[in-house]
């Protein structure tokens, strides 16, 4: 699975807005949907998060 699809399902199933989840992990709105779309691959942020 591409690193932006699992953002967007665990987002999904979490039920919460990109600006939700971006707030939640201190990143901008913007890195949340360039992940999701594909634009930017993960970071060390996120990673950490997920563990």
């Amino acid at each position: 699975m591409e690193f932006g699809s699992l953002v967007l399902e665990i987002r999904k199933k979490l039920n919460i807005t990109q600006e939700q989840l971006a707030q939640e992990l201190s990143i901008s709105f913007s890195t949340v949907n360039r992940w999701e779309n594909g634009h930017t691959g993960s970071t060390s942020i996120f990673r950490t998060h997920l563990s």
